[in-house]
């Protein structure tokens, strides 16, 4: 099977069902902890998939 988008890939998938559940979890946070926290969690989502593709995950 040939993929045609990235969106086709399992991971991204993945990444994406992360990247909305913690902005559902992170919600009803403070804004300035809600902010950082989102952030810091969203840099560190973007270097693990980043290595994990690296790697050839």
């Amino acid at each position: 099977m040939k993929i045609k988008s990235y969106k086709e890939l399992t991971v991204y998938k993945m990444a994406m069902e992360s990247a909305m559940e913690i902005f559902r979890l992170t919600k009803g946070f403070p804004r300035e902890e809600r902010y950082s926290f989102s952030l810091s969690l969203s840099l560190l989502v973007s270097l693990s998939l980043w290595l994990f593709l690296k790697k050839g995950g």
